[in-house]
């Protein structure tokens, strides 16, 4: 199910991540800042929404977007 994601979304979306082999140590850090300030300031502050794929509580993907930086 894809839902909106939550604060205990936060340790799973850096896993998958950093852990795909497809994003550079810069880019791994660009979405751990994206989502501090999500979490921080909420999408309609900071501009920038997430989206999860969940099975139960386990995150299987997500999608972060936003006006860019």
């Amino acid at each position: 199910m894809i839902v909106t994601a939550t604060g205990p979304d936060g340790p799973q979306i850096h896993a998958i991540t950093a852990t795909a082999g497809v994003f550079s140590p810069e880019e791994v850090q660009c979405v751990d800042e994206l989502w501090e300030e999500y979490q921080a300031q909420g999408p309609e502050h900071c501009g920038y929404y997430f989206i999860v794929e969940k099975e139960e509580a386990r995150v299987l993907g997500y999608a972060c977007y936003g006006p860019g930086r």
